[in-house]
């Protein structure tokens, strides 16, 4: 019997990826942001090709947001991996919106059970190269299905969802303010996301 070779990196998207049908997720939100009270606004979607489904021609850019509060706060606070606290401080500066839609947007489900196979991909879209992640978003925004967007596992806890959002929605969209972690109305919610990372409290 031969060895089975191990996992590289994720192969990139073909044109046999027309002939595929993802499963397409509608949601209207909200949608969770936490962002940094210095650019005033959490709506940016951006073309630096620093996050994972950043469009790698450039074409379009792309807003990240959870449709839970734990996804937010784990793709800003988790990143870090064996992190053992966050501080009241951090949490002050940045703080959490809402973002809803004026219509359900299609989501690319790549969290659902079978989104990823029969797409032709395995869990490294989530956790493997960011080069070839953003080739497959290109590849995915421009299927036939015109979807506004991906739904992923996030790669610091795959049992939370995360999502990009493609930049032709943006128009459908209008954000609020929630308000942040540190505030006292929102003790429960910070104790319930400490638990989740065994996180400490610092000042």
């Amino acid at each position: 019997m031969s060895a089975i070779s191990k996992p590289g990196d994720l192969p990139l998207p073909t044109t046999a990826l027309g002939r595929r049908k993802p499963i397409i997720t509608p949601l209207a939100g909200p949608f969770f942001r936490i962002y940094r009270t210095v650019h005033k606004t959490p709506m940016f979607f951006g073309k630096t090709l620093d996050y994972r489904f950043d469009s790698a021609n450039g074409d379009c850019g792309v807003l990240y947001a959870a449709p839970a509060l734990e996804g937010a706060f784990v793709e800003t606070f988790m990143q870090e991996l064996g992190r053992t606290s966050v501080s009241l401080k951090e949490l002050h500066e940045r703080p959490v919106a809402l973002i809803r839609a004026k219509r359900p947007l299609r989501f690319v489900d790549l969290y659902a059970k079978g989104g990823q196979m029969r797409l032709g991909l395995d869990g490294r879209i989530c956790t493997g190269s960011y080069a070839v992640a953003q080739a497959w978003s290109d590849a995915l925004r421009t299927h036939s299905e015109k979807p506004d967007g991906i739904l992923f596992p996030s790669r610091h806890e795959l049992s939370v969802p995360s999502c990009a959002i493609f930049e032709h929605a943006g128009k459908e969209l209008k954000w609020e303010r929630w308000g942040s972690l540190d505030e006292p109305a929102h003790t429960a919610e910070l104790s319930t996301l400490l638990k989740l990372g065994d996180l400490g409290l610092d000042p």
